[in-house]
């Protein structure tokens, strides 16, 4: 199954509030029930990813993650996903950007993207992992948070899925 949708709102809220609010891990798992656990993998700064080769500019990150989702009916199949996220903040246009896709652990075989993958996978914050039959959920997304006055935010996303 193939999703695509974009969202645009305004807020009417400070950058900073709406940066953190709408773009940290902890929000996400609160704005997505879907979300039952969210792990950070690795995290690179832009002078890390210089020392390792990358042409990227100073206000530049990364971050892996490793995320277990849960849908209601009909998708009733447990998901795991696993995306680095990036962001790149502007200051010409005082816009943070957020771009998140996929990236395919070593452990899985391109040729069975779409068959069910052994994975440990939590359903909640106080359970233990377990070892059980997921898919794999694939996430494209741009995030544009675009500061337009102290009290007024731009929020673009658009997102594309593929299960």
């Amino acid at each position: 199954m193939k999703l695509a949708a974009k969202f645009e709102f305004l807020f009417n809220f400070s950058f900073e509030t709406c940066c953190i609010a709408l773009t940290s891990l902890e929000s996400l798992v609160l704005l997505d029930q879907n979300i039952k656990n969210i792990k950070l993998i690795n995290y690179r700064e832009s002078k890390d990813l210089l020392k390792e080769g990358y042409n990227v500019s100073e206000n530049y990150s990364i971050i892996e993650v490793e995320v277990d989702m849960h849908f209601p009916f009909p998708i009733n199949q447990p998901r795991k996903l696993f995306y680095s996220i990036s962001f790149q903040y502007d200051p010409k246009t005082c816009t943070l950007y957020r771009i998140v896709k996929p990236y395919l652990p070593d452990s899985i075989d391109p040729l069975k993207l779409f068959e069910k993958h052994k994975f440990f996978f939590k359903m909640n914050e106080n359970e233990k992992e377990e070892l059980i039959d997921c898919r794999l959920l694939f996430v494209f997304s741009l995030t544009s948070i675009r500061k337009l006055n102290d009290d007024q935010i731009l929020f673009t996303q658009i997102n594309c899925n593929f299960y």
